[in-house]
């Protein structure tokens, strides 16, 4: 397994229209009229247990 520890930039766009305030029910997403922020280390995560994948069919050869 490989563990990155470099911190990510934050990303920010200015917008020409406002977006939805519902967008800041996002983890991670912040909207302040047209000002949009993403925060990297809060919206974007690696599934480190995948477990609930189904498992490949046991070979009946």
């Amino acid at each position: 397994m490989i563990h990155l520890n470099v911190p990510a930039a934050t990303i920010r766009a200015e917008l020409p229209e406002p977006f939805h305030p519902g967008w800041n029910e996002i983890d991670g997403v912040t909207v302040e009229g047209t000002r949009l922020t993403i925060n990297p280390a809060r919206y974007f995560f690696r599934y480190e247990n995948p477990s609930w994948l189904p498992s490949a069919a046991p070979s009946t050869a």
